[in-house]
């Protein structure tokens, strides 16, 4: 839940700011990989961390949000009813998250690379010219090739 704390760096509401409980995607992961684990030694391996690192990154998650995710004894790690709800969630934000970055990706891909065209010289000498300034003004990191051809 939202908390009020004076941060005294800006004007919002008197300088009082909320601070939001906002779990990384790291956090996600880790509950995630937890789950599927159930256990802290492989869990811990697969996120390529300790194991006393995933159970304090654990616990801050956990005193954040203000509730238990595992129930937890000396060989086994399972999710609470919080735990596997937060679970679900952290699923579908990290397929989100990936969503995110495969369309950026996309728009990456449409903003860098090669663009090649081919054709008569009457048409690469009279038409191309003034649609290639405007493309290469909007797509600067396209590398443009232009190739004379008669067949």
């Amino acid at each position: 839940m939202a908390e009020l704390i004076c941060c005294e760096n800006c004007d919002f509401c008197d300088n009082w700011c909320i601070v939001r409980n906002s779990p990384s995607l790291t956090d996600y992961r880790i509950v995630l990989t937890l789950k599927d684990q159930g256990s802290f030694r492989t869990a811990a391996e697969t996120l390529g961390m300790s194991p006393s690192a995933l159970s304090r990154q654990l616990a801050a998650l956990e005193a954040q949000l203000g509730v238990r995710l595992f129930d937890r004894d000396t060989r086994n790690v399972s999710p609470t009813v919080s735990g596997r709800a937060f679970a679900r969630l952290a699923e579908r934000m990290l397929n989100t998250a990936e969503d995110v970055m495969a369309e950026f990706d996309t728009h990456l891909s449409a903003t860098r690379g090669r663009f090649t065209i081919a054709g008569l010289p009457s048409v690469t000498a009279g038409l191309l010219p003034s649609l290639l300034k405007s493309f290469a003004e909007i797509y600067p990191g396209i590398d443009l090739r232009i190739v004379d051809a008669l067949s």
